[in-house]
């Protein structure tokens, strides 16, 4: 029924130089060892690091516990050793619900049958046999596969845990609303109009690192909507709506502003090497990655070299930037964003930062970081009302900032997300590596 893959090293220094244990923008690719859990991921490496496949049963050959467990990659992974990939040979069944199925009736077959001493190498494991469901034949010595059994079968499991979810989440999501007061909030038409394509938002910011890609496993697989790295998320997340929300407004009435009027920029107080510092502390450390709000990990250092809360992270050579509500610690090329002419919350954060990344996309970025100099002087469009005649206002004799506006357009935005969650969740659903229990014919693997 299968082929086995095999993955090779690329890079010829040793692994352990160029692994990572947490993701980030040099290391994106998911690397198999010998684990229990996470899918049998225990590293990240470079996409010139490994040869890379997707799409593949992952089975473990060698560890003390984890001999004979079998995963399923659906996206981009590698393999570090102690592991080999199987893909079928019948590729026009290669699906992500009959791997789901196969990798846990694989599983079921050979995981009391090997152990650590009896290696389930694939010389001896495609020797086994697993049950399958099959097809009827008028030919008794014939059989074909069930693939589309296997594949309604797994679907059917999603539709159930789905529910089960649902259930769960819903009463999480009415705490949420009650304790941000979002509850009893109605949609203007407007404000359908501008949100509903919510879960097809991996368009131009995903390409730029993915904010929504991986919200499947954001609202199927995460414990508590509180939790910090779901917060990071969901700043994110506001932050892109509001940027594709901007596109449906008027603006023909706002003014620009120089990024050096609105933000006093500094240099963080210590740069920490994220090859020299232990992660799991208490502070997030925010380096240049795309996703969770730019926070790499958590780690404990001088409190006296954290940066403010209530300021904007920028990557001088990525242009990301995130708001940071907590004090935090950064790694290199990170400036920090003080908000001149108001106090800086999230509400206002989201707004600007969505409209900076809109004045950002025209900029080529290449190995050069952008200076303060430069950044100083990039211009953004910004929502204003008339000043009173009596006061005049440096930057425009006219005109100033309107923040009231920012702060209800992103609270708006903020309740519709919430009820878009909801909705998301009944689209998209999410295999889970359920214990089948089938009956049918003995293949060999």
């Amino acid at each position: 029924m299968f082929d086995v893959i095999s993955l090779k090293k690329l890079n010829p220094l040793d692994s352990r130089e160029f692994r990572v244990k947490e993701m980030d923008e040099e290391h994106p690719i998911p690397a198999v060892v010998a684990k229990v859990g996470n899918n049998g991921v225990m590293y990240y490496v470079g996409k010139n690091d490994y040869e890379i496949t997707s799409n593949k049963i992952v089975i473990i050959a060698d560890g003390a516990v984890a001999s004979g467990l079998v995963y399923y990659h659906e996206k981009e992974f590698t393999i570090l050793h102690n592991a080999y990939a199987i893909e079928l040979k019948q590729k026009e069944f290669a699906k992500k619900e009959n791997y789901l199925f196969l990798a846990t009736v694989i599983q079921k077959s050979i995981f009391e049958a090997f152990t650590y001493e009896f290696k389930p190498t694939w010389n001896k494991v495609k020797q086994e046999f697993i049950s399958l469901p099959v097809l009827p034949s008028c030919n008794e010595n014939k059989f074909e596969i069930a693939f589309e059994y296997m594949e309604s079968y797994i679907k059917e499991l999603e539709a159930e845990r789905l529910e089960e979810l649902e259930a769960e989440r819903l009463e999480e999501l009415e705490a949420y609303l009650l304790a941000t007061g979002l509850k009893d909030y109605k949609l203007i038409e407007q404000e359908k109009v501008i949100l509903q394509d919510f879960a097809k938002l991996q368009n131009e910011d995903s390409k730029r690192g993915g904010a929504f890609s991986s919200l499947e496993d954001y609202l199927l697989y995460g414990g508590s909507l509180l939790d910090s790295k779901k917060q990071n998320f969901i700043t994110h997340a506001l932050s892109c709506l509001t940027q594709r929300a901007l596109k449906s407004l008027d603006t023909s009435k706002w003014q620009e502003f120089r990024i050096g009027y609105l933000f006093e920029i500094a240099t963080p107080k210590k740069k920490f090497d994220a090859n020299k510092i232990k992660f799991g502390g208490l502070y997030p450390y925010v380096a240049r990655g795309e996703t969770n709000n730019g926070i790499r990990g958590y780690i404990t250092q001088d409190t006296s070299f954290l940066n403010p809360a209530n300021t904007i992270s920028f990557g001088q050579d990525t242009a990301t930037m995130f708001y940071q509500d907590k004090p935090y610690f950064t790694g290199d090329k990170i400036k920090i964003f003080y908000l001149k002419l108001a106090k800086l919350n999230r509400y206002r954060a989201n707004f600007l930062i969505a409209s900076m990344r809109k004045s950002f996309s025209i900029f080529s970025w290449g190995n050069t970081s952008f200076s303060v100099k430069n950044l100083q002087e990039v211009k953004v469009l910004l929502p204003v009302l008339p000043l009173d005649s009596t006061k005049v206002d440096s930057h425009n004799d006219t005109h100033h900032i309107d923040f009231a506006f920012m702060e209800s357009f992103i609270k708006e935005i903020e309740k519709e997300h919430f009820l878009s969650l909801i909705e998301y969740y009944h689209k998209e659903m999410s295999a889970y590596n359920e214990v089948i229990e089938t009956n049918g014919g003995g293949i060999k693997l």
